[in-house]
């Protein structure tokens, strides 16, 4: 990891007080972000960012309560992707999230610092930690 990114992951982390930051590639689906973007994220109680790696301000903020779906993904050995699998071998994590009426799925991969069944787990907790709570 270079010393901006470092930099960028640190400033995420006060800014949003993210319990859990990492690394990734924004493979397509997410309507601020652009195809093959790599991005840092960042979980805080009640909402997810999603950082570009030259800014320390958030490209979206995407609440909790708007997850609608989180899946790993696994790829078998003809590279067909699984979602119906909860696995720690798993190679990306889908998202869907409604926003303004509109449903949207996207895709991460080459997770770091956090692998996808970790931000799976992580991401779980914090919606059913917002469902508990009102």
């Amino acid at each position: 990891m270079t010393k901006r990114v470092a930099e960028i992951q640190q400033g995420a982390r006060l800014r949003t007080g993210a319990a859990q930051i990492g690394s990734a590639v924004h493979v397509a689906g997410h309507p601020l972000l652009t195809r093959d973007q790599p991005v840092v994220l960042a979980l805080s109680d009640e909402t997810l960012s999603f950082f570009s790696y030259d800014s320390a301000v958030p490209i979206d903020t995407l609440p909790i309560r708007q997850l609608q779906s989180v899946h790993t993904v696994v790829y078998d050995d003809e590279r067909v992707p699984h979602i119906e699998v909860i696995d720690s071998a798993a190679q990306a994590l889908q998202l869907t999230f409604t926003r303004e009426g509109a449903v949207w799925t996207c895709l991460f991969k080459q997770m770091r610092k956090v692998r996808p069944v970790d931000w799976y787990h992580a991401l779980q907790q914090a919606r059913m930690l917002i469902s508990h709570t009102g």
